[in-house]
């Protein structure tokens, strides 16, 4: 075997006389006997399967390995611990003793945090399966060189600017032995510097102070204490000077994320115009060519490209997108201040905010897609919003801690944003990255790009990202605008949305099929713990008319539907143990009272609100376990529901606004729940709003914009007790608040006045295309003009109806019609 490689990266290759077959990618050089395996130490047994490993395992060391069976099967080992996997390994296991060696590494050589792990040993064979599992210590690694990048495939030798960033483990001696490439049997040369964090180490293409003749060099690091682990970086050497690209009109920079790896790769290729400035330096972007100019915003240094539209005089006409909000802008900047650059031609980087991927790619082929996490937009920090734009990386940075948690693998793209691995939490010497984690996949950092830790199916992650990407590797940020804006809108009055107006409703066409689904308001289907035997109370009414009798009134509707979603406030419960006494008001119905939600055509119910948890867990657990026993689907605090008709897919999930004010991740969390699962339309549920207040407020804005943002098309609001407005924002529809559907926790309500809405989703094949939305004024009782609660509500008429509308469109931004119809 011997290995060729580029700056790290790396490809096994089998000789075959004078053919070279590659026979496939390998990320690292401790690959002994053909097979990377796990960190070891002790030894198990299961009938005649045994693994040993005699001593404690040291990274970048040599580790013995026994296994021993009797039977000749498929080995898988896999490395864990309470907080992740770190190795699965898989190879052939022959009758009788096998002994290999391993470097003590994980995924991609990374060295593994000190401590204990479980190995756990699947052995598949003829006769069935064996299993074992060992505890194993691993200790402090060996001194090694972790990586050597090259900053240019050529190194000109009249222009000084050549080196290699370059990280030993810890601080010690590292050693750089210079090669012609076609004779790596001479050293010509030996270098030795002594650093311990990432260091550019120079070559200025001398040997003993002469110039070399042009040609390719093999340039070979290592720690001078462990040689056996070797960075080789091959480079071009040409005489002259590095060439210098004029500043001039550049032409579209910023590809789209359909296009195919050719014309992507081509467009990673293209030079950078930057601002010649330090990284971390601010440049005025102006309305016009003048210092005395407006400044429209600001652009970092070195690395962040524009497009040049126009050059007049000494000034540049460019388009950016600026630093304080992420906005795309046109203005002036000095032509003095601009330079061009040439990006490196072995990595690029897209990364689409819409979806929160990544594509990396290897000179001109896309070899993997990873899931990411870009910057959330919050309160007065729309700075975090991470800026769209052609950038390319510079430098690597030191690990830091922001707000409790670590971040470590980071490099400089853009000023202060960085892409680095996710934030984990020290648990003695372990990390714990259970909080970011479920965050991948949706925005949620402070600008910077987190990666994920753990590998993908083609054995990327950001550890190896950390440690094959160049200095000067191009990274497309495609931008979002719409999704941008509503999460600058939900946490800024200074940025609004575009509220799309409602349309006439268009015929539907042959292609187009529909779903009705019927929402509403608060249900409570239970009451208070000193009225049970009242003969004005629920119970009483529901003993003497029967289950059917609470939402008889809404039959016209409910029964005609595809499925009629309310949202059920109260504990189902047989008894009173466990009341939360410290509560204003506390509703109970009982368990059997769910044959009224399916005698009254109810089909689903949310459980996110603030009563569901009014008889403590013991209520909550009887709730949920009511509501699946009666075959009643339900949604909320975490819990999702897909429902499945004519082939199309409807997800629904929801939390109160006092979940999300402890978590503002947790409704981007939940959609991105539904969207995995592939539902074609979501549908989120907001138990959120001030009580009686007939105009939403600040919050209720921010977590429909926020659902919206992360993939919601209906947002469904309740808890105000009185109706409120509806929206459209993002190509979705919020309704703030339904008011109270039935309310049997109280016999003197406040206000008979609700609504609900019939939502007709329209699909053209698979895709949702938009809704037909109706708007229908209801009174929560059938004698509410008598001011009596009978728990029966009924659709509103004449004076009623035209109250009830005008509460509504006093709250709503565009003109209502009974019939409006929002396009996807």
């Amino acid at each position: 075997m011997t290995k060729s490689d580029f700056s790290g990266f790396w490809v096994e290759e089998e000789r075959k006389g004078d053919a070279i077959v590659n026979i496939g990618n390998v990320w690292r050089k401790g690959l002994l006997l053909g097979i990377l395996l796990m960190v070891l130490i002790g030894s198990a047994q299961a009938e005649n399967f045994t693994v040993r490993v005699e001593k404690d395992v040291i990274g970048f060391d040599e580790n013995q390995i026994t296994v021993e069976t009797d039977q000749t099967g498929l080995l898988t080992l896999t490395l864990s611990d309470a907080y992740g996997t770190y190795r699965t390994i898989t190879r052939e296991a022959k009758r009788g003793t096998t002994t290999f060696m391993w470097d003590g590494l994980g995924e991609n050589e990374e060295r593994l945090p000190s401590g204990s792990y479980t190995l756990h040993a699947l052995l598949v064979t003829a006769r069935g399966n064996q299993e074992t599992q060992i505890n194993v210590t691993v200790g402090k690694a060996k001194q090694a060189l972790l990586f050597a990048l090259r900053s240019s495939d050529t190194l000109y030798l009249d222009t000084d600017d050549w080196f290699c960033e370059a990280k030993p483990v810890r601080t010690g001696a590292v050693v750089m032995d210079i090669y012609a490439a076609d004779d790596l049997n001479t050293k010509l040369d030996t270098l030795k510097k002594t650093f311990g964090s990432t260091t550019k180490v120079s070559w200025n293409g001398r040997v003993k102070g002469k110039k070399v003749a042009e040609g390719d060099y093999l340039l070979r690091f290592y720690a001078e204490s462990n040689p056996a682990y070797v960075r080789d970086v091959r480079v071009t050497v040409k005489e002259g000077t590095r060439p210098v690209i004029p500043v001039a009109e550049t032409g579209s920079i910023m590809p789209t994320w359909d296009m195919d790896d050719a014309a992507m790769w081509d467009m990673m290729m293209k030079p950078s115009v930057v601002v010649d400035i330090a990284a971390v330096s601010h440049q005025k972007v102006y309305d016009k060519p003048s210092t005395n100019g407006k400044a429209l915003g600001t652009l970092h240094g070195q690395s962040q490209g524009v497009e040049v539209l126009k050059v007049e005089g000494g000034w540049a006409y460019i388009g950016a997108w600026q630093h304080e909000s992420g906005g795309y802008i046109e203005g002036w900047v000095p032509m003095k201040r601009l330079k061009t650059v040439t990006p490196n031609s072995d990595f690029g980087l897209v990364v689409d905010k819409q979806t929160q991927r990544m594509k990396v790619f290897y000179r001109g082929k896309c070899i993997t897609t990873l899931t990411i996490s870009t910057g959330l937009a919050g309160k007065n920090r729309l700075i975090r919003e991470t800026a769209a734009g052609a950038f390319i990386t510079v430098e690597r940075v030191s690990d830091f801690e922001d707000s409790g948690y670590h971040y470590e693998y980071a490099i400089r793209y853009d000023g202060g944003n960085l892409i680095h691995q996710l934030g984990y939490k020290a648990q003695r010497t372990k990390k714990d990255f259970s909080d970011q984690e479920p965050v991948l996949g949706q925005k949620g950092s402070h600008g910077c790009v987190r990666i994920p830790r753990a590998v993908d199916a083609t054995g990327v992650n950001v550890y190896y990202l950390w440690t094959h990407l160049p200095y000067g590797t191009r990274l497309f940020i495609l931008d979002d605008p719409e999704n941008r804006t509503l999460q600058a809108a939900a946490v800024s009055d200074k940025v609004q949305a575009d509220v799309t107006a409602p349309t006439d409703v268009p015929a539907l066409s042959a292609d187009e099929t529909e779903l009705v689904l019927t929402l509403g308001g608060d249900a409570v289907l239970g009451t208070r713990e000193y009225w049970w035997n009242d003969p004005e109370s629920l119970p009483a009414y529901l003993n003497q008319y029967g289950m059917a009798y609470p939402f008889s009134g809404m039959q016209s509707l409910f029964a005609h539907d595809d499925m009629t979603f309310i949202n059920l406030e109260c504990a189902l419960k047989e008894d009173g143990k466990g009341e939360q006494t410290g509560r204003l008001w506390r509703f109970r119905g009982l368990p059997g009272y769910t044959e009224a939600l399916w005698q009254g055509s109810i089909e689903q119910v949310n459980i996110a609100n603030n009563h569901h948890g009014d008889y403590g867990t013991a209520g909550e657990e009887s709730t949920r376990q009511a509501l699946i026993d009666a075959g009643m689907p339900f949604s909320g605090y975490g819990y999702t529901y897909v429902w499945e008709k004519n082939g199309h897919k409807i997800g629904f999930a929801g939390c109160r606004e006092t979940t999300y004010k402890n978590d503002e991740f947790v409704i981007a969390r939940d959609i991105n729940r539904l969207r995995e699962q592939g539902c074609d339309v979501i549908v989120y549920s907001c138990h959120w709003g001030t009580e009686y207040d007939d105009k939403h407020n600040d919050l209720q804005q921010e977590m429909a914009y926020r659902a919206v943002a992360a993939g919601a098309d209906i947002v469904v609001g309740n808890h105000p007790h009185v109706v409120q407005g509806l929206t459209s924002v993002g190509g979705a529809v919020v309704f703030y608040s339904f008011g109270n559907l039935m309310f049997g926790g109280t016999h003197d309500l406040t206000t008979f006045d609700a609504m609900v809405a019939q939502v007709r989703l329209r699909f053209r094949g698979k895709a949702y295309v938009g809704c037909e939305v109706d708007v229908i004024p209801i009174l929560t009782s059938g004698r509410a003009a008598e001011g009596v609660n009978d728990f029966r509500p009924v659709l509103a008429e004449g004076e009623d109806w035209v109250r009830i509308w005008e509460k509504v469109q006093k709250d709503t931004p565009f003109t209502m019609e009974e019939k409006m119809y929002f396009a996807k």
